[in-house]
């Protein structure tokens, strides 16, 4: 009867304590399970900011892109009025020294006729 007793009592004894641990065990999984879900919200809340920010600084940097690419095409549509304006003007001194050289051989020509009449008259 003792034995039995005894075994009884110390059976009791386990299923407390396997009971107690159980429910540590329990509480302690619940409060870790607690911990994982608050840092993985600071995470997504960390994540989301540096999202954020990445796609603030590519939206700044799209639009100073943008902003240097339009100074740029307008240099070059200055240089490019600029380029055609000198265009013009050398076409303008060609034309003045065609002309010109149209002169001077004409002058040259009359020189020469008015020198073969001299000479002829002489």
């Amino acid at each position: 009867d003792g034995s039995l007793r005894d075994l009884a009592d110390s059976e009791q004894a386990s299923r407390e304590t396997i009971e107690r641990r159980t429910v540590r065990l329990e509480e302690k999984l619940e409060k870790t399970g607690a911990d994982l879900q608050h840092r993985l919200l600071e995470c997504s809340k960390t994540s989301q900011g540096a999202v954020a920010a990445l796609e603030k600084a590519s939206a700044e940097a799209r639009e100073g892109l943008k902003t240097q690419l339009r100074a740029l095409q307008g240099k070059v549509e200055e240089n490019r009025g600029d380029l055609d304006a000198a265009l013009r003007d050398a076409a303008r001194v060609a034309a003045s020294v065609r002309e010109a050289e149209e002169a001077a051989s004409e002058q040259v020509a009359l020189a020469n006729e008015g020198w073969r009449a001299e000479a002829a008259r002489l």
